[in-house]
């Protein structure tokens, strides 16, 4: 997985039956795991892109807290 900040585009490293299941709705009987295993990885690469980009940072408001 890769992601670039000037066009805003991940790269995933999908088999192609992964692809073929994202894509066209396949399904393997031999192997239902397969479209769970391909969202998996996007979910995956989606998520890193965005705390990359973005990352989440708790703050505390210490005016909220009283002594």
């Amino acid at each position: 997985m890769s992601l670039t900040s000037e066009d805003n585009k991940i790269r995933i490293e999908l088999s192609v039956n992964e692809a073929m299941a994202l894509g066209l709705g396949v399904r393997y009987a031999a192997d239902s795991s397969v479209a769970t295993n391909a969202r998996k990885k996007v979910n995956e690469a989606l998520e890193a892109a965005l705390f990359q980009i973005q990352p989440r940072q708790p703050q505390l408001h210490y005016e909220l807290i009283e002594a």
